[in-house]
């Protein structure tokens, strides 16, 4: 974005406030947690890692390596979409 410097009015340098919103900090989802041991568990958490950075590549590669109970990963991944289900990127 750029401004003019010498500009009367509208947003400028020291300008900017009635364009902002203050609000309270939020911070973004943590990863569910997952038992230890857990292959499941560890397969849907690095599945939530993955796709939490737009690796949705990796992430379903990941997907179709896993040997271990669908319905469990299923269920865990489903957790880990609600918790990005607001999240600025929809991607995620």
């Amino acid at each position: 974005m750029h401004f003019r410097l010498d500009a009367r009015e509208g947003p400028g340098n020291g300008a900017m406030k009635e364009y902002f919103e203050v609000v309270e900090y939020s911070p973004g989802p943590r990863p569910p947690h997952l038992p230890d041991g857990d292959p499941a568990s560890a397969s849907a958490s690095n599945v939530w890692a993955l796709a939490a950075r737009g690796r949705f590549e990796e992430a379903h590669q990941q997907l179709l390596r896993n040997d271990t109970d669908r319905q469990l990963l299923a269920d865990q991944i489903g957790a880990a979409a609600e918790a990005h289900a607001f999240d600025a990127d929809s991607a995620v």
